[in-house]
């Protein structure tokens, strides 16, 4: 395309966590609508935006154990759904998938501002048409810096499977 396309998010999440002495757990539920507008022409290997528009679903339970204050290892499960509102596109696709992952991770409290947050596992996506499955590595590091009270820094790197905006894709 000659300009980029635009993508209005709308994520929700909704997460408990409790903590008994050492041992802790979270669990979240997530939604989000994606819906795509597109300012140029595309490439014709490219969906176009109402193709593109899905909502998508996850799930997820972490587990884990604080070996010393401000520093805890977990393991962590997620599902995912991944539904598009045309259920065949103009490709004649049908790209609605289901996925899951498990991962190990660590957070590492730094100060009272400062977080660290890695992991690594695997995630697969399951299509549902033509039945392609994708598995891959994950990995993930993040942080969170909050040393001015009403501003949150977050920046991450993360390796997942993500959808992609060519008719002709494969795993």
């Amino acid at each position: 395309t000659q300009s980029p396309s635009v993508v209005y998010a709308v994520p929700i999440n909704v997460g408990m966590f409790q903590r008994f002495s050492r041992l802790f757990y979270q669990v979240n539920a997530g939604y989000t609508a994606l819906r795509y507008s597109d300012f140029s022409q595309l490439n014709t290997n490219a969906l176009a935006a109402g193709s593109r528009d899905r909502n998508e679903f996850t799930e997820s339970l972490r587990a884990g154990y604080e070996l010393r204050e401000g520093f805890d290892v977990w393991l962590q499960g997620g599902l995912n759904q991944r539904s598009y509102l045309q259920q065949v596109n103009i490709a004649g696709q049908q790209r609605d998938s289901s996925g899951w992952s498990a991962v190990a991770g660590s957070t590492l409290e730094l100060s009272g501002v400062s977080k660290l947050e890695g992991f690594v596992g695997y995630t697969q996506q399951n299509y549902f048409n033509p039945g392609i499955i994708t598995g891959a590595v994950t990995f993930g590091l993040g942080g969170t810096w909050n040393g001015f009270q009403p501003l949150v820094v977050r920046p991450f790197v993360i390796r997942s499977i993500n959808e992609t905006v060519f008719t002709n894709y494969q795993d």
